[in-house]
Order: C-alpha cells, then structure tokens, then sequence
C-alpha cells in the first residue's frame, strides 16, 4: 500500500481576513508556553474559514509545540466514544510516549484493556489531565479539537472536565464547532454557553470575511476576470469556501455561475472519472473521515482500484490526506453534498459494503452497527449495538452505552430480532445501570420499572435481579422509601431462589437501604450479617467489604467505636486485597472519618493521608470518596490546630479538584480562614450558602463559620440568620435530626447571647426577652437533635457533646447567668484535643469569673487563651481576649492600647444612642439643641472608629462604657 502522503498535491493559500483573530489565538498559544493555560472556544458557519484558521495557528506556533489534533465525526446519532480525544492522543503517543503511560489512560490508547464502570470514567479524566501535564512539562502543548457539533456526549463531559481542571499546566486548547448547525436543543449549546462563563475562556465568533478579504483570498488561489471575481465575491457573501468553490467552478467550466453550493460541488463530482466518483460516494458513505485500509478494501469489493482514484479525488480538491493512514472530505459540506445525493437504494448498497469490510477488519462494533441498521441487517445491527454497548462501558463512557443499548432495545422486538423475555429483562437492566451510570436516574428508574413489569413471568432468581436493579436506582434517585421497599422484594425473591449470590447481594443493598432509617438498625445489622456470609460461602469479596463497612457504621452508631474502626479496616484490606476499588475508598473513608469522631486525632490523620495518597495512586482523587476525604483530612489538621495545614489540603485542591468539589473545599477551608480572619471570608461563606447546586456539607460549613465570623464582626442579627438559614438547608437534605444542626445552633445561641446582652445594657426587656426565647428554642432544638439523630440515644461523640454543652452555656449566657461550672465544663469537654475551641470557651469562662469576682482566676484563663490564640494566629480570637482584659482591667501580660477618651457628656450622648434615641430625643433629654447633639454623635463615632450608631453602640458594649 503505497504511503498516503504521497497523495497530497494541496498548496495552502495564504490566509486573509483573520489578523485578529489569529492574533488572538497566538496569543492564547503563547500563554501556555508561559504557564497560564488558555482555551478558546471557535464558532462559525460552515465554509466560514475555522478549520483554515486553525492550519494556520499551528503553522504558526512556537518550534518545540506538541501538537494535537483531533476530529469528531458525523457517525449517526451517536458516534465513538472519546474520538476526538483518541486521535489526539494517538498523537501524543508518537510524539511523547511518556506523557501517556498514566493509570487509566487505557480507553484512549490502542490495545489498552479497561475494567469499566464509573471509576474507569473518573480515572480516564483524571488520567488525561496528568498526561496534559506531563507533556506540557516537556514542551508546551496545543491541542486542538474540530467539529464539536458532532462530539459524542462522553467526549463533551472529558471537554468540560478538561476546562475545569486546567490551572497552570502549559496547555492551549483550542476547539471550534459549527454554529449554524446548534439550534436550541443541540446538546453542544448548554456546554458553550458553561464554558464561555469561565474564567481563562475565550469564545470566538468567526464573521464571514468582507468582500475585500474574500476578493485578496481568491487571487492568491486562481486567475479570474474582474468580472468573474466581482460575480464570485457577491454571491460568496463572505463564506471563504462557498467563494473558493465557485472560484474553482469559474475556471474550469467558464459558464455562469451556480446560485447554491451543492450544485458547484456537484457539477465538480461529474467531471470526475466513474471510478473515482464510486470511491468518493463510498467515502461519503463512510463519513467526513475514512482510513485508507478501509476504502481501499471497500472499493475493491465494488470493482475499483482505489490508488488512482484517490489521487484524483485529491488532486481535485474533494479528498485531502489527514494522517499516515487516513483521508478526509476537504470539508464537511461536500461529504453532505454527495451523501445527499445518493439515491435511497445507493446508500442502502453502500452501507452494506462497509459493513461487510469493517467486519472483515475487525471494525469498532458501534460503527458496524451504524452501516448495518442503515443496510437493513437489523439483526447483524442488533448485535453489534449490544456489543459496542459493553466496549462503551468498558471505556467508560455510559452516554454512549446508553444510546446503543436504547438502539437495541428499538430493535429486539423487531421479527428480524424477535428477542425473548429474559433477554429483554436483562437489556431493559443494562440500559438502566447506562442511564443511571450518565446521570439520568429519572430514565434509568423508568427502564427498570420496565424490566420489573417484564420479568414477572420469570423465575425467583430474575425477578430478584429487576427488583433490585429498580432499587438501586430509586437509592441514586433519593427516593429511599420506595428502594427501601424494592430492595425488601429482591430480598425475598432471592431467598426463596436459593441462589446464595443474589442472596448476598440483594441483603447487602437491603441493609445499605436502611442504614439511615432511624427505626431499622436491627434490620439492617441482620441483613448486613447474612449477606456478609453468603458473600463468603460465593466468594464474593466486593459484596463482603460492603457488608463490613455496613456493620461498622451501626456499630459506630451504636456507641462501639472500637469494634466500628476495626469493621472498616478490615474491609479495606480486604478490598485492597481483591482489587475492589469502590469498596477499597468507601472503607479508607470510614477508617479516618470514625477515628475523628471517636476523638482518636491522630489515627485520624494518618488515615485519611493515607487515603488521599491512595486515592490519588490510583486516579480517583475526585471520586465520591476521594473528595470527601480531601475534605475530612483538612477538617482534621484544622481541629488538631494546624491552621496552614488544613489550609494546604485546600489549596492543593484547588489545582485539581473539578469546579463543583473545588467550591465545596473551598467552603471547607473557611474553617480556618474564619479562625485567622482572612480577608473575604465572609463574602465567600455568603457567596456558599447562596449556590444550592453543591454538596450540602459546603452549605454546613459555610453557614457555621460565616455566621460565626459576622458575630465576631459585632454583625449579629446576620450572624443568626446565616446559621437558622444553614440549619433549613441540611435538614432538607440530611434530615430534621441531622447532628451537623448542633454546631450550628451553638454559633447562633451565640449570636443570640450577644443581641440579648446588648438589649438589656439598653434597657430594652422587649428585645431582651425576645433573643432569650430564641436561644432557649435553639437549645430545646439542640437537646432534641443528640437524641433523636445519630448515634443513638443521645450518646455524641467527644466533639458533638462538647458543642451541645456549649448550646447550653451560651443559653445561659444569654439569659444573664454568669455559670462558671458551665463553661468549665466546656474548656474540660474540647479539652480532647480541639485547641480553638477549648481556647475560646476559656474567654467566655473569664467573662463568667469577672461577673462572678475571681479576677486572678480570669487572668489565669484568659493568659492561655491568650498563648492558644498567638501561636494559632488567630487574630479575630486574639484581639477579643485582649479586649475583656482591657475592660476587665486584668494583667496577662500583653501591653495594649487605651480606648479613646471620651467626655462625660459624650459618655451621657453615648448611652442614649445605645438605648436608640435620636438626635432630637437626645437634645430633648438632655437640654441641649438637636445639632450640637448631632455634632457630639458624630465625635463618638470618630473616636470610636465605627461607621454607625448601631456599629457606635455595639463597640461601646464590647468596651464597657455603657454601664
């Protein structure tokens, strides 16, 4: 077979008309090689000039550049999976075959085995990252992908990802698409208009080119009249290849010229030779791109010799080479034009050409599948979508799994395919885990609807796998009262089956489906035991860490937290040990996040270190698991007080994580920004609780330590609000009980004591007894939620017993008791190893031995408060306890500032603006006019350095002034 280069007789005009926009994109080029990755998104109609463009950026680029191309293809209404990104790094193997030996690259590389299932999706898009940086390490990288309006949907979710994780690799992207052809449904649209929102995304329209351009453009390519050229440039309208075609035409026929494109690329195909026009037919049968093997085969089962036909078909502008091996419509519109025009029996014919070579070939089932339902081999069709469904789940890449599954499902009951019951159940059961695996439960639970309805003629051991299929589903769903209830069917139909798998498997799904249900712990604990010893007697090592992990959540929830941690280790190593990777992270997780709530800090650390290298080694750091263990392991380090250790663990994520998780960690790193009082972490809790779409946990944390923030800000009613508002939103989704509700009822208690205190240096008993009655709400709350949540019968952890008893004693501080007990007993319970929090109730311990008399006792507090709050940095804490020893009077040890003096009768101004009179009420009280009332509100705020009177009269509390 001769080489395919030498085919190649195209000289590449110059390019005219795009300075800018060439500009643009070189420009996006060279701040990759700078470290600043770009993505420009190009959109333009057919024939407007995008794939010229691009030839020319790359062209153009800096020597050293890797480049990568990649194509999507118009192959039905599915098409390959990944395409684009396979041809690309196809190139990237022959350029930099280091770059693609990453874990989990497989699906893109020829030859490569996958396991499939969610995880290979997740590992793929973690693995092309890393392999974009590491090529990006060697040279810069341009990687440019063509005609997204044909991209698959698993290729569309890699692009997205791709966009999102982008930081500082040195990497352009550049990827153009046809926008004529999106009209309002197209998939690609609500992608665009996505990443056009991100920052580092450039979104280029390319604009027909003005007559002038289009003028300079055609001289550089052909010799016209003055009058030819004027005619072609008016009827081009600015599309570069409409003009080159009718260009091309003028030429070669000198007749007038045609008013519509297809009859200019058509009346060029009948100037070609018979055969080269039965090889440009089967070509466009076989799509804008075809291998060479492939038409070159296909065209000898039709009579033709393909060599002399190509070089024809290239030497007159309808072919062009694309690779070593590969040929390609010189555009897009020309392979529709001649598709087009096939007559229905024509194409038929053809298809099945295809089909029979690509077989012969050992061609991807999906593209066999497209040739032989367009052939008529429905049957043939019906078998190939099946197996194309299977390698596309393989690949990881469900939305395509799912659309060949739903294109055999449209065929088997077809009399070509007359598929039986049992198989449809089982069909009907795959297309279900595709759909549910994309994303679309509300699509997978209606199949598995379907799947149970069909199997009802079937055996016990079927039907058990329908109902618990439909379960499975219903869980993804949130739609726990009904899985609850299908899972308890599957349970049955596979007990009276026999079948000591689907037994194991149907109580393993039980037990997880009832885990949370308050009342059914002993529902649970029974069916993770059986399903853990049938798992056993099958040999079913996945299902038997399932089980563990289950067992040692309702022993943790028990109060057994020993037995809990052990549970988990040994579904972990067991996992490790048969290579269940799900089971492997759910159980690491659970190892670390049980040490922390048994207080156990240490182990905590380890563990979840240990887990997060784990999870990256294999590339699922952003799974479900390997996200929520970034998230614990900064929980952590900040509750053992290493400040800038959380912090790190945040930071690090940000260069990796995708955008839903990144803002999640964000949230979790507001923990110690509020501690140390960065600039903006307000404005980003705020920005947290006002985004519904992520993880509730962000929405906890957020609304916690923004309100607390804004507390320590003199900002109280909001601080009250953003904790009841953070209480709303986690009961809507984790439940009226969930525990998280404790922490943040301590934060609002707090707020609440603050608003009370100042209502009654006020004299205002209205408000006073208002802020009263809601912090004893709160508490009954609180009281309520450690009995009623998890774990059971009130029995909290070490952290949650320390935050209810905290809920009582800022309830108490709020109804004007001093308890000095009390808030011993909360310094003695965060005594477990939370320094910050011990060091805080400490200061509020002070408050209490200052109103009670023991100052000395107080010096003493607030001196290791003190010591606690400098070597965290934590400067909002520090400026408070230096603020009660101030008004105090006590000594330790720190030299601060005095407070502005003020005047007796700013002090007598001053207390009236506390109590909320105004200018003229002050003046009247105090027998002096309105404006020098006006004059001495306006001397306190200055000394005081506030903005308001409400701010005014907040700070004077703070300092002491108003008693």
């Amino acid at each position: 077979m001769p080489d395919v280069a030498a085919f190649s007789t195209e000289d590449r005009p110059p390019l005219v008309g795009r300075d800018d926009e060439l500009q643009l994109l070189l420009d996006a080029v060279a701040a990759s090689h700078e470290g600043r990755p770009a993505v420009v998104l190009l959109g333009g109609d057919a024939g407007v000039g995008k794939t010229r463009l691009l030839a020319q950026v790359v062209a153009e680029a800096p020597a050293g550049t890797t480049v990568l191309r990649g194509g999507c293809v118009d192959l039905g209404d599915i098409g390959l999976p990944y395409l684009p990104f396979v041809e690309a790094f196809a190139d990237l193997a022959r350029q930099q075959p280091a770059a693609v030996d990453v874990p989990g690259l497989g699906p893109l590389l020829p030859g490569a085995a996958a396991q499939g299932g969610e995880l290979v999706r997740l590992q793929l898009f973690e693995a092309v990252v890393a392999a974009l940086r590491a090529a990006g390490e060697v040279a810069p990288v341009l990687l440019v992908l063509e005609d997204l309006h044909w991209a698959d949907a698993s290729s569309r979710e890699l692009l997205r990802f791709l966009v999102t994780r982008l930081r500082d690799e040195r990497v352009t992207l550049l990827a153009s698409y046809r926008a004529d052809d999106l009209h309002r449904r197209h998939p690609l649209v609500p992608l665009v208009g996505e990443l056009g929102r991100l920052s580092g995304v450039e979104h280029l329209q390319l604009r027909p080119l003005d007559d002038a351009a289009v003028a300079r453009h055609l001289s550089a390519l052909v010799t016209l009249t003055p009058e030819v050229l004027s005619a072609v440039v008016r009827r081009a309208e600015g599309n570069a290849y409409f003009a080159e075609e009718l260009a091309l035409a003028a030429v070669d026929t000198g007749e007038d010229l045609p008013t519509r494109l297809s009859e200019v690329l058509l009346a060029r195909l009948d100037r070609l030779a018979p055969e080269t026009l039965s090889l440009v037919r089967l070509a466009a049968v076989a799509g804008r791109r075809v291998d060479h093997a492939l038409l070159a085969a296909a065209s000898a089962a039709t009579g033709v010799d393909a060599d002399p036909a190509l070089r024809e078909a290239v030497a007159a502008h309808v072919l062009s080479v694309v690779h070593e091996t590969s040929f390609s419509f010189r555009h897009a519109l020309m392979q529709e034009t001649v598709y087009d025009d096939l007559l229905p029996g024509e194409r038929v014919r053809l298809h099945g050409v295809l089909a029979q070579v690509l077989e012969s070939l050992d061609g991807a089932a999906g593209e066999l599948a497209h040739h032989k339902k367009r052939s008529g081999d429905l049957a043939g069709a019906y078998t190939d979508y099946l197996r194309a469904a299977s390698a596309a789940m393989a690949d990881g890449a469900p939305h395509e799994a799912l659309a060949y599954r739903e294109h055999a499902l449209g065929l088997a009951a077809s009399p070509a395919v007359a598929a039986g019951v049992e198989e449809r159940v089982q069909l009907l059961h795959d297309t279900a885990e595709s759909a549910g695996l994309a994303g679309d439960w509300s699509r997978a639970i209606a199949l598995a609807r379907e799947s149970v309805a069909l199997s009802a003629s079937l055996d016990d051991a079927r039907r058990s796998d329908a109902h618990r299929g439909l379960a499975t589903h219903l869980l993804e769903g949130d739609r726990e009262q009904e899985a609850i209830g299908e899972a308890a069917v599957a349970v049955e139909l596979a007990d009276r089956s026999g079948d000591v798998r689907r037994i194991a498997r149907a109580q393993a799904q039980f037990a997880q489906a009832v885990l949370h249900e308050l009342e059914r712990d002993t529902d649970a604990a029974a069916a993770a035991r059986i399903a853990y010893e049938a798992a056993v007697e099958a040999g079913l090592t996945d299902v038997q860490a399932d089980a563990l992990v289950t067992q040692g959540v309702l022993a943790e929830a028990e109060g057994d937290r020993p037995r809990a941690i052990a549970l988990f280790r040994q579904a972990r190593d067991l996992a490790v040990a048969s290579g269940h990777l799900p089971q492997e992270l759910r159980a690491a997780y659970n190892v670390a996040a049980h040490s922390f709530y048994a207080a156990d800090l240490e182990a905590a650390e380890e563990a979840a270190v240990a887990a997060v290298q784990r999870a990256v080694e294999v590339g699922l750091a952003w799974s479900p698991y390997g996200y929520s263990v970034h998230g614990l392991l900064a929980v952590v380090r900040y509750t053992r007080g290493d400040l800038a250790g959380s912090t790190a663990v945040v930071a690090a994520a940000q260069g990796g994580s995708s955008d839903p998780a990144r803002e999640s960690l964000a949230g979790i790193g507001l923990y110690a920004a509020v501690a140390r009082g960065d600039d903006g972490a307000v404005a980003l809790a705020r920005a947290i609780t006002g985004s519904p779409q992520l993880d509730p946990l962000a929405w906890l944390v957020a609304s916690g330590t923004g309100s607390d923030a804004l507390r320590m800000a003199g900002e109280l009613q909001a601080a009250s609000e953003l904790a009841q508002l953070g209480t709303a939103r986690i009961a809507e989704r984790w439940g009226e009980w969930s525990l998280g509700g404790i922490w943040l009822a301590a934060l609002g208690i707090a707020a609440e004591a603050d608003l009370a205190t100042q209502a009654r240096l006020r004299r205002d008993t209205e408000a006073e007894r208002r802020h009263v009655e809601r912090a004893q709400r709160w508490e009954q709350v609180a009281q309520e939620t450690a009995i009623r949540g998890r774990p059971r019968g009130g029995v909290l952890g070490p952290e949650g017993g320390a935050w209810l008893l905290r809920c009582t004693a800022e309830t108490r501080r709020a109804e004007g008791i001093a308890d000095v007990p009390l808030w011993r007993g909360v310094v003695e319970t965060f005594g477990y190893g939370y320094p910050y929090e011990e060091a805080r109730a400490r200061w509020r311990l002070a408050e209490a031995l200052v109103a009670v008399g023991d100052r000395a006792s107080a010096a003493e507090e607030l001196q290791q408060a003190l010591q606690v709050a400098d070597a965290l940095g934590t400067a909002p804490f520090r400026e408070a306890v230096v603020d009660l020893a101030r008004r105090a009077r006590l000594d330790i040890g720190v030299r601060t500032a005095p407070v502005t003096v003020l005047t007796a009768r700013e002090l007598e101004v001053l207390r009236l603006v506390a109590a909320g009179s105004t200018n003229r009420q002050i003046g009247t009280q105090l027998f002096i006019s309105e404006k020098t009332a006006s004059v001495h509100v306006s001397r306190i705020l200055a000394k005081l350095q506030v903005s308001g009177r409400t701010e005014a009269a907040a700070r004077a509390a703070q300092l002491g002034l108003l008693t």
